[in-house]
């Protein structure tokens, strides 16, 4: 019998396929919710349970519920709610001696007319063992199916229920489940039972004799309508007869049409194959035709570039045979001074002297300290004095300031044991990954030592070594340091794939919570590991990076230590500022993928942005944790002893651009080494940009910035407007009647109120049309001819709020840089007054783009619908601090403020601004930079001299080491953030 139930069975044989888990869940939902009303039964046993649904269904009802079935199939195949509750059995056989006990209600639906009859009486006898109350479905009319051998009527069940002392309840119906669906009950007393019997026949009888008169009606009615249809059905008929004689009559009509149709059709047919034929023709005319105008076009466009070709040669031999024939004037005048030199009785004299002195400059290059002298001389010559003596200066004062450096991240005796002893809560793991390749003995042992005294336990080093067999001895000392201490793990590889496939390997050891990077020649501060696990006690960070310095090759000298900004994603796309030391949480490399090969050589820059693209959990430690080695084959020493980074440094930049910003940027290689200039394609439908000037009177300065304006600039897609803020000489009227008459593309604007810079400005956005502001004071010029293109570009960006330019001194000295917020006590320009060069130690260079707090209000650039967003200046501000509010504004709005070094102005400050502020502008400029003031900048360093302009390191009893975690409560563009959103794939930072 158990074959007969197979996979073909539920599938046609039960009304619908059993695998329909949505209709039977709902079905027997139903059923169970029914059962509960009805008996509210404890236990329940379903005899024939197939997939189990009911049994499911009751159990989530609170019902300890059973079943069983003989189909090996359907055990098989249950449905997650009964797999532990049902079991493979007969209905005939007695139940399994676990399962052998009294329960609440036997449930049978549709199995019984599966057995033959003898069976069927069995299971009857089985099912009456094991309750008092039975409920129990067998179709009386389903003959046809293949697998029904006893379809009886309500009658026959009845009585062979009675045999075993079991009646029909009539007071528990269970038509819910189907129409034939009873309740069985136990009865000791016959008379009862039978009398309950009858009344439920008679009730059968009474409900089917009602039935019976209800259709009789209906039949009645239906009868009585069938009369009236044939009446209306006669009318009808005598309609079609006559309608039939008419279609008769219109078909003759039709066929005669039709003859005449194709008659025309013919005629038609053979007018279309002669106009065919002329369209044809004609078409082949017009294509001898276009064919010809295009050749003629063709030759007429060559013609007219051949001829503009043509004359643009022309000119240039006019002009090469002009500087041609100067050239031989010259020629001639020089070899007449040089015949006269040469035959000179004193050149002739002094040649052997001339030879000496060749002589004596190439002993005096070789000699130390000569070269630099040479170099001074070089650059007096180029540049002039002034610029070689400040250069110069800058130099000597940045060589004395790294002699005197110390690393501050040394720990005494007593700090020491006071970390190894502290006891953080949160246990984290650090795996420190280093590939290695040819290290040199000392560098080697070095590296692995800054490792083994680390404060904080936790961690392991996995070391891959792809070195080749002449430095055998690495494998030797890794193994030696792994017998040491077991935390220390090692592999040695066949091939060497290259850096980032070795460090990939290095991953692979990896059983960490974090990833760290450590270079196989470098070392870490004691206390680097320890520092990270407190942060991450009080974060939920995914990248962790940290301040740097550099040691010398004897590990002897600490200098030139790199104290960098918190997280300034614009200064990673000028140059890889994050470095050492990089700690990654294992968890988000694993979801973006670890180092691709394609970027060898960058590849830490490449991962840095990939990971900047699913992240801003982005963490900053003011402490120089990790130092760089000296030597001539690093990149941090010799830039060009990596030629090749800088290009896969490049690919790895454009690569992340075209994924962040979906073609809208791009990036070229930057001016100096391992820097580059992104642009921003924002400006492609040539958006107006309003330039805002006040001026009152001094019309010479801002006819002189507007003449910058119009002769300089590269973009001519641009408003003035001059805010005339009650100027009184008659010469500034003139001047501004003239110079609006001569350009329509400058207005004047009349603010007849007291001086008020931050309301002169708004009353300029007012009378503005442009999609991008640029408020300029009136001393400014244009050095780059790109300035409003690159201030514009950025300010319409979506994640960029106020931008400002590099503003330098007449003297080529640097005016602005970007605005430190609690600089002075106050706020004021880093890098005033220092030579515009670049560098990078002890802080950023001045000559690369980054993010920063706040920007100069002297040139600055905000698109309209960043101030629609943030609001405009704040009027209470009177002369100065209203320029830093705004930039707060839009940097507390969740949006990153910009210092865009590739743009150049001239600001003659001394000339156009009064140097009076009122105590009110103090006072404001108190409240708002308190935080700051307090907390630092975060785009500062708290190891810098916050009092000075110039980038000093501050004397270590001056830095107050306040816990980073303050700057995280206030920081806006990451204080939202949910830990771990970032890892969806949806997400597009």
């Amino acid at each position: 019998m158990n074959e007969i139930f197979d996979a073909d069975f539920f599938k046609t044989d039960c009304g619908m396929d059993y695998a329909n888990t949505e209709h039977w869940e709902s079905f027997f939902g139903g059923i169970a919710s029914n059962i509960i009303r009805t008996f509210d039964p404890q236990t329940v046993m379903d005899a024939g349970c197939a997939f189990g649904y009911l049994v499911a269904a009751l159990r989530d009802r609170g019902v300890e519920a059973y079943g069983f079935d003989v189909s090996e199939y359907a055990i098989k195949n249950l449905c997650e709610g009964a797999k532990d509750y049902c079991f493979f059995h007969s209905i005939t056989e007695p139940l399994p001696e676990e399962y052998n006990r009294k329960y609440d209600l036997v449930i049978t639906i549709e199995v019984l007319e599966h057995l033959y009859p003898e069976l069927g009486n069995k299971a009857i006898a089985n099912l009456c063992k094991y309750s008092d109350t039975i409920v129990f479905t067998s179709t009386p009319s389903d003959y046809n199916n293949k697998t029904h051998f006893n379809v009886r009527q309500s009658e026959y069940w009845c009585m062979e229920f009675a045999k075993n002392s079991f009646f029909r309840d009539p007071y528990h119906p269970v038509d819910f489940i189907c129409s034939w669906a009873m309740t069985f009950t136990k009865k000791e007393d016959i008379a009862l039972a039978t009398f309950e019997h009858e009344l439920c026949r008679r009730i059968e009888i009474a409900r089917i004799h009602n039935e019976l008169l209800k259709k009789d009606n209906e039949i009645s009615d239906r009868q009585q309508e069938i009369v009236d249809k044939e009446s209306v059905i006669s009318k009808q008929q005598k309609e079609i007869t006559k309608k039939e004689a008419e279609i008769v009559e219109l078909e003759q009509i039709k066929t005669e049409c039709e003859n005449m149709l194709e008659i025309k059709q013919l005629e038609l047919d053979e007018k279309e194959e002669q106009l065919e034929v002329t369209h044809k023709t004609l078409y082949d005319m017009n294509s001898k035709i276009d064919t010809v105008l295009q050749s003629m076009a063709e030759k007429k466009e060559l013609l007219t570039k051949t001829e503009a070709e043509l004359s643009h040669y022309k000119e240039l031999y006019s002009i090469t045979i002009n500087i041609h024939d100067e050239n031989l004037r010259e020629l001639t005048k020089y070899k007449s001074c040089y015949e006269s030199i040469s035959n000179a009785t004193f050149w002739k004299i002094t040649k052997p002297l001339r030879f000496a002195v060749s002589g004596l400059k190439a002993v005096l290059h070789k000699i130390p300290g000569m070269k630099s002298v040479f170099k001074v001389l070089k650059s007096m010559k180029h540049y002039g004095f002034q610029y070689t003596v400040g250069k110069t200066k800058f130099h000597f004062n940045h060589k004395k300031q790294s002699k005197l450096y110390i690393n501050k991240s040394s720990l005494t005796p007593d700090e020491r044991k006071i970390q190894e002893n502290y006891n953080l809560p949160k246990h984290v793991k650090f795996s420190i990954i280093t590939p290695i390749y040819n290290t040199p003995e000392k560098y080697l042992r070095d590296m692995i030592e800054s490792v083994l005294r680390q404060t904080y336990k936790y961690w392991e080093l996995c070391l891959i070594d792809v070195s080749d067999v002449r430095h055998s001895y690495v494998s030797i000392i890794c193994e030696e340091y792994k017998e040491k201490d077991k935390r220390v793990l090692y592999k040695k590889l066949d091939e060497n794939p290259g850096i980032a496939q070795n460090s990939n390997s290095a991953i692979d050891m990896a059983t960490g919570d974090y990833i760290v990077l450590l270079d196989h020649d470098d070392v870490l501060s004691e206390c680097a590991l320890f520092e990270n696990a407190y942060a991450l006690q009080n974060i939920e960070a995914d990248v962790i990076y940290s301040d740097e310095d550099r040691i010398d090759k004897n590990n002897t000298r600490h200098y030139l230590p790199f104290y960098k900004p918190d997280w300034s994603p614009d200064l990673l796309y000028s140059q890889m500022y994050i470095c050492h030391l990089l700690v990654i949480k294992k968890e988000l490399l694993d979801f973006i993928g670890k180092f691709e090969s394609k970027f060898d050589g960058s590849q830490d820059y490449d991962l840095m942005l990939r990971l900047s693209e699913r992240t801003k959990l982005i963490y900053h430690i003011s402490k120089v944790l990790y130092s760089w080695r000296e030597s001539k084959l690093s990149a941090s020493v010799n830039a060009e002893s990596k030629p090749y980074a800088q290009n896969a440094g490049l690919n790895a930049l454009n690569a992340h651009l075209l994924r962040k910003y979906n073609g809208m940027a791009y990036a070229n290689n930057g001016p100096y080494p391992f820097t580059y200039d992104v642009r921003f394609n924002t400006m492609g439908n040539r958006p107006l940009v309003s330039i805002i000037i006040p001026m009152r009177d001094k019309f010479e300065l801002t006819a002189q910035s507007i003449r910058s304006i119009i002769e300089k600039s590269s973009y001519d897609n641009w408003e003035v407007l001059v805010i005339n803020n009650r100027s009184s000489q008659q010469e500034s009227f003139e001047w501004l009647k003239k110079i609006t008459d001569q350009d329509s593309r400058i207005h004047r604007v009349e603010a007849d109120f007291d001086f008020n810079w931050s309301k002169l400005n708004n009353l300029g956005m007012q009378y503005a049309k442009g999609d991008v502001y640029i408020f300029l004071n009136n001393g400014i010029t244009a050095i780059t001819p790109d300035w409003i293109e690159r201030l514009s570009e950025n300010a319409l960006r979506d994640d960029i709020g106020i931008v400002g330019p590099l503003l330098l001194f007449e003297d080529n000295r640097i005016q602005h840089a970007g605005v430190i917020v609690g600089m002075g006590g106050w706020a004021d320009h880093i890098f005033k007054g220092m030579e515009a060069i670049h560098f990078g130690s002890p802080y950023v260079s001045p000559m690369v783009r980054r993010n920063v707090l706040a920007v100069t209000g002297a040139c600055l650039a905000v698109s309209r619908k960043t101030i629609e967003k943030i609001g405009m200046f704040d009027e209470k501000f009177t002369v100065c601090g209203s320029d830093v509010e705004l930039c707060l504004r839009a940097y507390d709005s969740g949006l990153y403020n910009l210092y865009e070094a590739n743009t150049k102005l001239y600001h003659l400050e001394s000339k156009s601004l009064d140097t009076f502020i009122p105590n009110s502008d103090f006072e404001l400029s108190q409240e708002v930079y308190e935080p700051y003031r307090e907390n630092i900048d975060p785009y500062f360093n708290i190891n810098l001299n916050i009092n000075e302009v110039v980038p000093t390191p501050a004397s270590e009893e001056n830095i107050d080491f306040k816990p980073f975690i303050n700057y995280l409560k206030r920081n806006c563009l990451i204080k939202n953030i949910t830990p771990n959103v970032h890892f969806e794939k949806s997400q597009n930072i």
